[in-house]
């Protein structure tokens, strides 16, 4: 049988044939260009080919391909790590794209939306094709992870676009797309490597996902975005169609759906969605933000089974939006705050547009002071529930309304002082999906909140009354806790706490321990956990420890640079998916 001879690669090849490439490692210096794929039914498999170039161009080019496949390709500081320009019916599998172009922190861009702001870097770039589909890839440590410009009918699967600067998914005149069962956490400034606080540090708009300028019809589902300086963002900021009006503008992105995705700790909004029409957001978990949900200017939004818990500022706000649809949500408040309120509907003052009417049904309001505040907005309430948050409180106060809203209540029940009922059954398999069996007393609620390592969950219902949900490793700015109380909370109040191990897949870089705890600037101290490949042990960005192969201890040295008070530790891999970060207390000498 025939065998395609092996070429090695060089810069400024151009590939129309189907041909093997030589295995090994490809530096191009300077400003030179990476690899041109054109032609079309080619099949690439490029296992065990790393080129590694310099930021003035992108590593691998597709243009004006079709039927092509490409697989196991890695590139690392390029300017774009693959781009695609041109294409349709185009497969990237198994594709890494690390270290490509990230201009830096605070980095100022257009943000009016007009312009697709594709020429900062990215892992991979889409753009003017269709039919595109990323599967199990990886862009990290860049500007962008994955940009889709003018690309329609366009997918990514299980991939990876986490710990980047700018952008995780930044969807520009782009629709009938979808990005499912993908994570991109740290999309925002500093990409985790800094401790800022998880309310009020300047983002720059930087989001896990991004949709923007004329994209309708696109579908965000199963993703786990967390810690983006927003979770989702679709905004239109470019003018009104009509001079003197505010909506709708021009450009508007229209009918998306955003459906499973886990947004929490966003220090801005885990979803926001401003001056668009059509948006279902169904089945998220908004928790542990500054707010769950911001939609202003939305119309004819539909706001389905969301968790939306522990969140700074309140659950949901709304400004001058109109005919939205809350029904089935979980609206939460930890008690941490007096006078909070889970959900503001309010008509600004600062232009005409009304506020409003709204139909809120079903929900489960959780604590708090009040329920529900409105200022100029109609609403009609049909059969919610309101609980107090422990034994001792109160349920919130169902209204607070500027006398000028006209209210509608219908079916509405306060559950006063709740006991803990009896416990229940849990288990967690490899993946970390939980299954939460046998609990007395759940709310009539598609969706059902479970606390578990100290952060609120949104868990499923089955049509068998089970629970389930999917746990994260290291799910939260704390070291990883191997075994951890999970409680459920039900028409009878929060249940008894049952202990739930999960022990995470071999693989997995987790931090599980620091000694001290509370290191002083110029000392040495110790970091436990699994690293399971070489690198670096980062303090605010700066390496305090180094990993030369798999190990389960980094000696660390706290630099004399480094201030009084909370500091971001991050574990970064020379290629795999980073441990942390979690925050640790650095002490005055």
């Amino acid at each position: 049988m025939y065998q395609i001879p092996h070429t090695k690669p060089v810069s400024g090849m151009v590939i129309s044939h189907s041909i093997r490439l030589s295995p090994g490692r490809y530096e191009f210096t300077g400003t030179s260009p990476g690899i041109t794929i054109v032609g079309h039914h080619l099949r690439l498999n490029l296992q065990g080919v790393k080129l590694i170039g310099a930021k003035g161009s992108p590593g691998i080019t597709l243009r004006d391909c079709n039927d092509v496949v490409l697989a196991n390709a890695t590139v690392q500081g390029f300017k774009t790590g693959i781009e695609l320009d041109g294409c349709k019916n185009v497969v990237l599998r198994n594709c890494r794209a690390l270290r490509t172009g990230d201009p830096g922190p605070g980095t100022i861009i257009d943000e009016s939306g007009a312009q697709p702001q594709d020429t900062s870097g990215a892992g991979f770039l889409v753009r003017n094709s269709s039919e595109v589909s990323l599967q199990h890839c990886t862009a990290m440590y860049a500007w962008d992870g994955l940009d889709l410009v003018n690309s329609n009918h366009c997918s990514a699967q299980k991939s990876n676009f986490s710990y980047n600067e700018n952008w995780g998914v930044h969807i520009w005149h782009s629709s009938f797309n979808t990005v499912s069962d993908c994570t991109a956490i740290w999309c925002t400034t500093g990409r985790g490597k800094l401790y800022q606080a998880l309310t009020g540090w300047q983002t720059y708009d930087a989001d896990a996902v991004l949709i923007e300028h004329g994209s309708d019809n696109n579908s965000i589902v199963n993703n786990d975005l967390r810690y983006g300086g927003d979770g989702i963002f679709i905004r239109s900021n470019e003018p009104p169609v009509t001079p003197g009006t505010a909506v709708p503008h021009v450009f508007s992105s229209d009918f998306n759906r955003l459906v499973g995705n886990d947004c929490s700790y966003s220090p801005n909004n885990a979803i926001e969605v401003d001056f668009v029409k059509g948006t279902l957001i169904e089945r998220n978990n908004c928790s542990l933000s500054n707010y769950g949900m911001w939609l202003g200017y939305s119309r004819y939004s539909k706001v389905v089974g969301n968790l939306c818990a522990w969140d700074s500022v309140r659950a949901i706000e709304i400004e001058n939006g109109q005919h939205g649809t809350i029904s089935g949500n979980i609206l939460a408040d930890n008690g941490a705050k007096k006078g909070s309120v889970l959900v503001f509907l309010r008509q600004n003052g600062r232009d005409a547009t009304p506020s409003g009417p709204y139909v809120l049904s079903g929900n489960l309001f959780l604590g708090g002071s009040t329920a529900l505040a409105l200022l100029k907005t109609p609403v009609a309430l049909v059969n919610n529930v309101r609980s107090a948050n422990a034994p001792q409180d109160e349920p919130p106060a169902l209204l607070r309304s500027d006398g000028l809203s006209q209210v509608d209540v219908k079916g509405d029940t306060a559950l006063a002082n709740p006991k803990n009922p009896s416990a229940f059954t849990a288990r967690v398999d490899h993946n970390g999906l939980v299954t939460v069996g046998n609990v007395p007393n759940l709310p009539k609620l598609p969706i059902a909140m479970v606390v578990w390592q100290g952060r609120p969950f949104l868990a499923v219902k089955t049509t068998e009354g089970r629970l389930l949900f999917t746990a994260q490793p290291q799910p939260t700015l704390a070291p990883w806790e191997s075994s951890s109380p999970l409680s459920v909370y039900t028409a009878a109040g929060w249940s008894t706490p049952s202990k739930l191990s999960w022990h995470l897949e071999v693989g997995s870089n987790v931090i599980e321990s620091v000694a001290p705890a509370e290191p002083t600037a110029g000392s040495t101290f110790e970091v436990r956990g699994r690293f399971v490949e070489p690198g670096r042990m980062m303090l605010n960005g700066v390496v305090v420890g180094t990993a030369h192969a798999p190990c389960t201890l980094i000696t660390c040295r706290v630099p004399e640079s480094v201030a009084k008070g909370l500091a971001n530790l991050m574990f970064e891999p020379d290629n795999g998916l980073p441990a942390g970060p979690i925050v640790i207390s650095v002490a005055k000498p």
